[in-house]
């Protein structure tokens, strides 16, 4: 088997999992909303279990597999596992936030760094226009910078 082979291969294993988790989902919200809630107790774990498995806790599936599931405890009288599970979410989602806006704040830096660094070479090549429209791309960059910060420390 060639390696394009097997990349195929592993793909339609992958996609044929994925949509598995998905009718297995599906089905667990169907035995929910007919109110069916141990058939769709063990399903929906069966499905955010397989979620974690192919996709990683921070997933979007897999945080809505586990907010189905919260869900369903919370029916069936597993208050201390809903609760457990929707914290775990809420935890979930709030360090995913964090990590990107930590990621946009670098992208943006560099981004800032990069037309700073173009501005002189534009204005030593004797285009004024695009060195003033990069001047001023610079100066609202600092000054969104400038208000995301004061906003952070409300």
């Amino acid at each position: 088997m060639s390696i394009g082979q097997g990349l195929e291969h592993s793909k339609a294993a992958f996609d044929g999992e994925s949509d598995k988790l998905i009718r297995l989902s599906n089905v667990g919200l169907i035995f929910y909303d007919l109110e069916e809630y141990e058939e769709a107790k063990w399903r929906m774990e069966e499905a955010e279990v397989g979620y974690e498995r192919e996709f990683g806790k921070e997933d979007p599936r897999t945080l809505a597999a586990m907010r189905n599931l919260a869900v369903t405890y919370k029916k069936t009288k597993q208050s201390r596992e809903a609760n457990n599970l929707s914290v775990q979410v809420m935890q979930i989602r709030k360090r995913v936030m964090q990590t990107r806006e930590q990621v946009q704040r670098r992208v943006h830096l560099l981004t800032l760094g990069s037309i700073a660094n173009l501005a002189p070479t534009y204005r030593e090549e004797g285009h004024l226009w695009e060195t003033k429209k990069l001047s001023r791309m610079i100066h609202l960059l600092r000054e969104e910078r400038t208000a995301r910060g004061s906003r952070k420390e409300r």
